[in-house]
């Protein structure tokens, strides 16, 4: 009889299994890819809060009619606007223009002229953009320290010129101007500015020096200073991960790609590159979901805000996620239809096993009782044993119980033929989940029933002054840390055992045991102290 009842679950389980993804990812990496999914769902939030914060700056030129402080404005207006709409930062960059060569300010003059220079840059308009910087009055600039900034954005320039430019012989030119302006904004950028690190690490990453490691270093660094920006965060995330994804560490590459998204997404902006190199990396990990969703948006990111260089990494990117994710699609519409053909034959075998099943109940549940008796009497390790085998007896037929509630519930939607509840109820983890719960329910009840002082005699074993385990749990209860040194009492010492049984991670598992055999008075023979207590 007890052929029959695995089956039609394990052919369910091949099923799911042939329908889920062919990728995986360790917990922090998953947590922080699920907080990025969480924040593009907050997109027209995120939006409709920065329109707001600009209605409010706007509001303010109708209060004001001096000329610097709608200067200050128009300033703040294109600054919001600069990464987000391209002709409102131009509306507002040249409102500034204006207002200061009315003043006839030279310093305010530059600062305009800057303005555009980035935004025409960011457009890829970048002999305009060069144009504007090689009209700056250089000597104003460097009395007041907007030299940096013309220097950078020079380099930027150049740089943008190198990548789209595909004929060799004229981008020749452009490399040389490209290393020239590194090598001046090298000189001139000081450290209080963002400009100064994202330079040195382009020049770790992309440049001649080539020293992944170091610019990792100075990344992590740089990402410990508390109270930093959104954006600066967002830059330094990004190239952490160029790092890391330079010397072959593609999991902490993605790990930074997504803590950047999500600053870039949170600021919002428009123009960015953190999302457009994951979506690459989530593609090859067969991630297609992910990548479709992160490429897309991208795409339109980039078109509203007519990034030029965004667009052109988007390109030969683009078309080939679109393409796999329409195949995959297809392929998961047609596995469907197939399991759900597969599962109306499962459900029938399912309701002749069940039926086996019940009939056997009353001497299984005679059989119980019997072997409950007898556990109570016992007092050895084999008797420890027997009392678990009770309790997952009973564990066993209530179960059963519970895949026939579960079988009728499926057998509803089926008659039905409510295909989309059907389908729900098959991708909700929340059955499997009930029964894991229940599961550690009945393990922490089993196990304190029969060494009741376990958390107290454990926790002697550790020193006073060190961590103590247990202390604000519910009674009856245990957590992880304590199931772990729970099944070593009962002789399971194997982590890989370990943790099929907690439904944990390999690693999970060791740091438990690290973490309290640490902290013990005797780590050498802590876990043989603790199988004796």
């Amino acid at each position: 009889m007890r052929l029959y009842f695995p089956l039609p679950l394990l052919v369910i389980l091949l099923l799911l299994a042939s329908c889920s993804r062919n990728y995986a990812y360790d917990p922090e990496l998953e947590s922080a890819l699920t907080e990025l999914d969480r924040t593009l769902d907050q997109e027209e939030a995120l939006a409709a809060a920065k329109m707001a914060r600009i209605d409010s700056i706007r509001s303010k030129l109708a209060l004001e009619q001096q000329p610097l402080a709608r200067y200050r404005i128009y300033a703040a207006l294109a600054e919001e606007f600069i990464k987000w709409d391209p002709d409102s930062t131009l509306l507002y960059a040249h409102q500034k223009e204006r207002l200061a060569r009315q003043m006839n300010d030279p310093v305010l003059i530059n600062d305009a002229i800057l303005t555009l220079a980035r935004r025409y840059m960011i457009s890829g308009m970048y002999h305009e953009a060069l144009s504007m910087v090689q009209n700056l009055d250089r000597k104003i600039a460097q009395e007041n320290g907007q030299l940096q900034e013309c220097e950078f954005i020079t380099y930027r320039i150049y740089h943008g010129l190198v990548a789209a430019t595909p004929d060799e012989v004229i981008n020749q030119p452009y490399r040389e101007k490209e290393t020239e302006y590194m090598n001046r904004c090298k000189k001139v950028l000081t450290k209080d500015r963002l400009e100064y690190y994202t330079t040195r690490a382009g020049d770790l990453v992309e440049g001649g020096s080539r020293d992944y490691e170091q610019a990792r270093e100075m990344m992590e660094k740089l990402l410990e200073e508390p109270g930093l920006p959104m954006e600066t965060r967002s830059y330094y995330h990004y190239w952490l991960a160029r790092a890391c994804q330079a010397i072959g560490d593609e999991r902490t590459a993605m790990l930074h790609y997504a803590l950047g998204a999500r600053l870039d997404y949170l600021t919002p902006q428009r123009e960015y590159s953190s999302a457009i190199r994951l979506s690459k990396l989530c593609y090859y990990s067969g991630d297609l979901d992910r990548a479709y969703r992160y490429i897309t948006r991208s795409y339109n990111d980039s078109h509203r805000a007519k990034a030029r260089l965004r667009m052109n990494q988007l390109s030969p990117l683009l078309p080939l996620i679109i393409k796999d994710y329409e195949k995959q699609s297809k392929s998961n519409l047609t596995n469907t239809h197939l399991f759900i053909a597969a599962l109306l034959v499962i459900l029938a075998a399912l309701a002749i096993a069940l039926l086996l099943v019940f009939r056997s109940r009353r001497n299984l549940r005679k059989a119980h009782r019997e072997i409950t008796r007898k556990t109570r009497a016992l007092e050895d390790s084999n008797q420890i044993k027997d009392a678990y085998i009770t309790e997952f007896l009973q564990m066993f037929s209530e179960h059963v119980d519970s895949l026939d509630r579960y079988r009728n519930e499926l057998k509803k939607s089926t008659e039905k033929k409510d295909i989309n509840a059907l389908i729900k109820q098959l991708n909700s983890d929340k059955f499997i989940d009930a029964e894991w719960d229940y599961l550690f329910l009945k393990f922490d009840q089993t196990f304190l029933g029969i060494f009741p002082d376990f958390v107290e005699k454990l926790n002697t074993l550790l020193r006073k002054d060190s961590y103590q385990v247990g202390a604000n749990l519910y009674p009856g209860r245990l957590n992880n840390e304590l199931r772990t040194y729970a099944l070593i009492r009962l002789g399971v010492t194997d982590s890989t055992r370990i943790a099929k049984f907690l439904h944990l991670s390999i690693s999970t598992v060791y740091n438990n045991r690290v973490r309290l055999r640490n902290a013990a008075r005797n780590r050498e023979h802590f876990e043989e102290l603790v199988m004796k207590l």
